[in-house]
């Protein structure tokens, strides 16, 4: 046989029920070779070039128009791709697909439509997968932009409806979020939380909003991104709370999450799925300032009680002011006081310092260092040394955690102070 030579092939069917331009069709291909059931490939310099192009015009209320339709159905294991375009190379601006929808009169236009229906729990579908991965200055994964409609233009509307296996109303308990956003999120512009009345229902007053203020735990930290590097979590110090310790006193604040497990293109799981907490901080706008309204009630609430006692004293002198006031005069002393300073510095790492003052009229006296729980750990006799005092503790050797000393005079504990000793 001769040597097979590229060929051009072109014919039309046409009928009143089907019109085909140039549609070609290959059964039984090789075991390890290549079908294509349509193949153009077209070499230009300066003129444009298309591979494949479908037009299609169609009237009618109740038609159904398709440019190009592909379908791709295997079985498991193996990879489908209905429509794969690929643009490199160009000088300007490469399309690996351009949909547009222009001049349409319908209610409702799709640039893209996709739809997976897969009722396998174990699987991961994706409705679409961008990657974008390029030494350009900037890069988009997703650009969307929408213009020119009289009542309102969404460039993104995602849904993610409660499924059956949770509870209409509940708290989500899986992945059905409408957006997942893993890494930081920049926008500009104002956010927009559903407030409206007519979506609320059993509307109340926040109450004991300072005992459950008091509850909670600010917190300065780190995230650990060692653990769990695809989350792409912050790396400088970050200032909030752990959700741990609000679930125990705000538990609607917190929802359990699962990270998705990640695949590659083969669909070879890369990283597994793995469970972590979320925590609502748009309520603590709404906590915070309830505090502060119930803080200015007991301001306002102590300013009258001030300005009522001030009205009494002032009315007290001016009906005193002829009146013949006795004058007593005395003078204080500490002379006769016992005291006993907390030790400085608290907390200490290695040593501290101790002020007592001890009057002479009383007999003994002394000084015990013990444990929370009782422990005697060291016992000092100051009965001989009465009056102004200081004791220098050292305790490199001491275990870090909290200590008690307190002062013995004449059979009676008159003063107990607490330390806390640091590594």
């Amino acid at each position: 046989m001769g040597t097979c030579i590229n060929t051009i092939a072109k014919f039309e069917v046409e009928n009143t029920q089907y019109l085909a331009a140039g549609a070609f069709f290959t059964q039984n291909p090789p075991i390890s070779g290549t079908a294509r059931g349509i193949l153009s490939i077209t070499s230009s310099t300066n003129n444009n070039a298309t591979s494949i192009r479908g037009v299609v015009q169609s009237s009618g209320a109740n038609n159904t128009a398709i440019g190009v339709e592909g379908a791709a159905i295997v079985n498991s294991g193996s990879l489908a791709i209905a429509i794969n375009g690929n643009a490199a190379n160009a000088s300007h601006q490469s399309f690996a697909a351009n949909l547009d929808v222009i001049n349409s009169n319908s209610p409702f236009n799709y640039g893209i439509q996709n739809e997976i229906i897969n009722t396998s729990p174990s699987s991961t579908n994706y409705g679409h997968d961008i990657s974008v991965n390029t030494i350009a200055n900037l890069n988009y994964g997703l650009r969307v932009s929408v213009m020119g409609a009289t009542n309102g233009n969404i460039a993104v509307f995602a849904s993610a409806p409660i499924t059956n296996i949770q509870t209409p109303g509940g708290v989500p308990v899986g992945n059905d979020f409408a957006g997942f956003f893993n890494g930081d999120v920049v926008r500009t512009g104002t956010d927009n939380f559903t407030s409206d009345i007519s979506l609320k229902t059993n509307i109340d007053t926040i109450l004991n909003i300072l005992h459950i203020i008091s509850q909670l735990k600010p917190r300065q930290f780190y995230f650990t991104n060692a653990n769990h590097p695809i989350m792409h979590l912050p790396t400088n110090k970050q200032f909030g709370f752990i959700a741990q310790d609000v679930e125990t006193v705000l538990p609607e604040l917190v929802m359990n999450t699962t990270f998705p497990a990640q695949y590659d293109t083969a669909g070879n799981l890369i990283y597994p799925s793995f469970p972590y907490k979320n925590l609502n901080y748009q309520a603590f706008h709404a906590l915070s300032i309830r505090a502060i309204q119930e803080l200015m009630k007991k301001i306002q609430q102590q300013d009258s009680m001030i300005k009522v006692l001030s009205t009494y004293i002032a009315n007290c002198c001016s009906n005193n002011s002829n009146r013949q006031i006795n004058t007593t005069e005395i003078e204080l002393s500490n002379t006769d006081i016992i005291i006993l300073n907390q030790n400085v510095p608290n907390p200490f790492a290695e040593s501290t310092t101790i002020h007592y003052h001890i009057p002479d009229i009383y007999q003994s006296a002394q000084l015990i260092f013990s444990t929370t729980d009782g422990k005697v750990i060291k016992k000092i006799d100051l009965s001989s040394k009465k009056s102004h005092g200081t004791i220098k503790v050292y305790a490199s050797d001491l275990s870090s955690g909290v200590y008690l000393y307190y002062l013995i005079v004449d059979g009676k504990v008159v003063e107990t102070k607490r330390m806390e000793k640091t590594n």
